[in-house]
């Protein structure tokens, strides 16, 4: 049933629970679009909307993943900001138990 046909939309959200004073040293020399959507956002999509591979030998899943990204839309600066919802790191803050 994980299919176009009845599957509308997918929305992931990707929440830290790590403040800007853990991340971000190793966002300055890293960079989060390469840590978060290049790694692990991408990774995310891909599995759940590639097509299911013919088998689970690694050529298979790797290119069902490639089809996908390849499928991806980009979005002009317009559609962005009309669709997107981003997130800036602030300082962390401890949860205390109830």
């Amino acid at each position: 049933m994980w299919n176009k046909h009845h599957v509308d939309n997918i929305q992931f959200n990707v929440s830290e629970t790590v403040g800007v004073e853990v991340a971000a040293n190793y966002y300055d020399t890293v960079g989060v679009l390469r840590d978060m959507i290049q790694n692990h956002m991408f990774r995310c999509l891909a599995y759940l909307c590639m097509e299911a591979p013919a088998s689970f030998k690694p050529d298979a899943i790797r290119n069902e993943k490639a089809k996908l990204m390849d499928a991806v839309r980009v979005m002009t600066p317009e559609e962005v900001a009309q669709n997107v919802v981003r997130g800036q790191y602030g300082p962390g803050r401890r949860l205390t138990a109830r």
